[in-house]
């Protein structure tokens, strides 16, 4: 797994008038922003939640992965087929690897 974004933890911090910004650190010693002017609070969670998302994405898919079968998922029903190749473009997604 190669990390070429801003490594986590990340959290959100309410800013100026209600909104919010993502940053990394802790809250007691935040280091770095990493995206401002969040409108939402639950946008500014879904945010800051991205490192360990992807985290998880990745180990779930890669145990996933042990069962592919030449080129294609070894899965008897199309919902988990379905469910590796989503998990699978996101991840390619969130490291610039799709158009």
């Amino acid at each position: 797994m190669s990390d070429k974004w801003t490594p986590g933890p990340w959290f959100e911090s309410l800013y100026l008038g209600g909104v919010y910004e993502i940053r990394t650190g802790n809250r007691a010693w935040p280091k770095t922003s990493v995206c401002n002017e969040v409108y939402s609070r639950e946008n500014a969670m879904l945010i800051s939640a991205a490192p360990d998302l992807y985290k998880a994405l990745y180990r779930l898919f890669d145990i996933a992965n042990h069962f592919h079968v030449n080129g294609g998922y070894f899965s008897d029903d199309a919902y988990s087929y379905g469910a590796l190749v989503a998990a699978e473009e996101a991840l390619a997604e969130a490291r610039g690897e799709k158009q």
